[in-house]
């Protein structure tokens, strides 16, 4: 029972000290103890071999001797900061993975005509993402889970304002042939964390999304952006539409040229194989890591004939990271 020691400490009436233990009643002598005894909690180190209830209760109206059985609507303590002070520091801490999934996806593809996939997500990354605070971005890839037809996937965000977003997918075939497919599509969340849930995590890197709001002239093809990358770290990239531009694909890719680091990017119709006019309005998103040289993959060249595409071996990965966040 609590006494008024504790009352004069100012901490809530206790009532019920005891030991933490299994159904079974604690009841008789010391062995009894040692059959049913979980845990203690709370108070001085004893032994079971001499324990004595009487002297470790009385331990208990020594408040150091406390520990927490359990944290009840724990509140953070940046809670308690302004809204311009928490913002400082989640920037600061940078971008992280809110959230991520791998869902497989049954459909078949006409011909120049991609097919419509709902990110389906928890009640909370939903709410996250609505968030402006968090200025959140999502990354997708797809790949065919049987492994067996020789086709490509391009993957584009649809993302109309104040609805959810979706994932507009392109099946790209040097001779196209309708046919099944069991798609793996994998997607993740990035974006700060406003609730400082990262702060448990056991990673700190640090991830960084360029943003490219394009206004294109009406006969633009393709287009060159400059990267603000001295080095040209492993990217992800992936445009983003307020409307459905169901009628052709936005490719991509990242070069070098002379001392700067471009992003390329082209309208193609899978329909009618040419290139087209890029949409006249859309966003394209780049993300990145200045800690890339500290992961585990590792980038290499090939440099078979005039091929020096960079690549990263995931034979050589997976044995280390057999289940990697994102690859």
């Amino acid at each position: 029972k609590a006494n008024s020691e504790a009352m004069n400490l100012g901490v809530p009436n206790i009532a019920d000290v005891g030991i933490s233990r299994d159904t079974n009643k604690m009841i008789g002598n010391s062995n009894d103890y040692r059959s049913n005894c979980v845990e203690f909690i709370g108070g001085k180190l004893v032994c079971l071999k001499d324990f004595n209830e009487t002297a470790w209760a009385k331990s208990l109206e020594d408040y150091n001797n406390w520990d927490c059985v359990e944290f009840r609507n724990p509140i953070s303590v940046f809670n308690f900061l302004s809204g311009d002070k928490q913002r400082e520091i989640y920037v600061l801490l940078g971008k992280k993975i809110l959230y991520s999934k791998t869902e497989t996806y049954d459909c078949s593809f006409d011909r120049g005509i991609p097919v419509t996939f709902k990110l389906k997500s928890d009640a909370n990354i939903s709410k996250i993402l609505q968030n402006r605070d968090a200025d959140c971005n999502i990354f997708a890839t797809v790949v065919d889970d049987e492994e067996t037809n020789n086709e490509l996937f391009n993957c584009q965000i649809l993302w109309p304002q104040d609805y959810e977003p979706k994932l507009i997918i392109h099946c790209i075939q040097e001779n196209f042939r309708k046919h099944a497919c069991k798609l793996k599509i994998s997607w993740m969340v990035i974006g700060y964390d406003i609730y400082f849930d990262s702060l448990l995590s056991e990673s700190d890197v640090q991830l960084k999304v360029l943003k490219y709001d394009f206004n294109t002239k009406k006969n633009q093809l393709m287009l060159n952006k400059i990267l603000p990358i001295k080095n040209v770290p492993p990217c992800i990239g992936i445009p983003v539409f307020n409307k459905s531009e169901n009628s052709f694909i936005i490719g991509h890719h990242f070069y070098k040229f002379q001392d700067r680091n471009v992003l390329f990017a082209f309208a193609y119709c899978l329909k009618n194989k040419c290139y087209v006019k890029l949409p006249q309005k859309f966003i394209f998103y780049t993300l990145f890591s200045n800690a890339y040289e500290s992961l585990p993959l590792k980038v290499r060249k090939c440099f078979f004939l005039f091929n020096r595409s960079p690549f990263v071996d995931i034979e050589e990965l997976t044995p280390k990271f057999p289940n990697p966040k994102y690859v």
